[in-house]
């Protein structure tokens, strides 16, 4: 194959691969697609319908930065994003983009106007989002702990862990993973969490407001006592202080003893002396 030839064959492929994506995301409005409510999530797949793939990235941008977004329309934005990376032949970003839509919805059904490349490298049945709280217990305190668990847990950009003692009116909010309630033995601790993404959106809920979870405060070990008996403790203590007075009474028992011994030794009579 002559140079010339040989140097214009990856440029045809290159082209001839972003003929196919550009005809292939075309497609994917050609056919009936879900209704895209958020304004700037339509704006940009107008533009990607122009083939202003640069512009929708921005658009995308600004949707997932400046408004507020629902779960819903956050994965519909994924979509869009990965199509548009897809046209551009950035296959690292589409796959962080299938990723971030995997680690809402692992079981995502595509339309068939997605083209296959896309649908083909979605991780399906990957770890779906989810929170955990597990709870320890200190003297007079209870302490809660957020997990959060996921393909992408970085999809994450704000935490919010609320707790009260059950029965009363306000909720102690953190905007973090710890929360420290002061408690006491028997009662009832209310809680819930919430996971937010890109534009505020709700991402996972552990609980809510309505319907917190609960757990129960434990009551702290103690000897309990019945009536006309005394702990263990101070049965121990009686006990020891009954063997030191005995010791201290043998001891002196002994001391005495020698003494009186001596003194007894010393009053013998002494043999008579011969006088000459």
């Amino acid at each position: 194959m002559p140079r010339s030839q040989a140097a214009k064959a990856p440029s045809r492929r290159r082209l001839g691969f972003a003929a196919f994506a550009l005809v292939a995301t075309h497609a994917a409005c050609l056919t009936p697609c879900p209704v895209v409510a958020h304004p700037l999530i339509e704006e940009a797949q107008a533009q990607r319908d122009e083939a202003r793939f640069e512009d929708a990235l921005l658009t995308l941008e600004r949707a997932a930065s400046e408004s507020q977004l629902t779960r819903g329309e956050l994965i519909e934005l994924y979509l869009q994003r990965a199509l548009v990376h897809l046209a551009l032949q950035l296959t690292a970003a589409m796959a962080t983009d299938l990723e971030m839509l995997a680690t809402l919805d692992p079981n995502y059904e595509f339309g068939e106007e997605v083209p296959p490349p896309l649908r083909e490298a979605f991780p399906r049945g990957a770890q779906r989002l989810s929170l955990d709280v597990d709870s320890s217990q200190g003297e007079g305190m209870l302490r809660l702990r957020l997990d959060v668990s996921g393909l992408r847990p970085d999809i994450v950009k704000h935490l919010e862990l609320a707790a009260r003692i059950a029965g009363t009116p306000d909720f102690s909010l953190a905007d973090a993973r710890e929360l420290e309630l002061a408690v006491a033995p028997g009662q009832v601790v209310e809680y819930y969490a919430i996971a937010r993404g890109p534009g505020d959106s709700e991402l996972a809920t552990l609980g809510s407001p309505e319907a917190p979870e609960q757990t129960r405060v434990n009551a702290p070990l103690a000897a309990t006592t019945a009536q006309g008996a005394r702990p263990r403790d101070e049965e121990s203590n009686d006990t020891w202080l009954w063997v030191t007075a005995g010791v201290v009474f043998a001891v002196a028992g002994a001391t005495a003893a020698a003494l009186l011994l001596r003194e007894d030794a010393r009053t013998q009579l002494s043999p008579p002396m011969v006088v000459q």
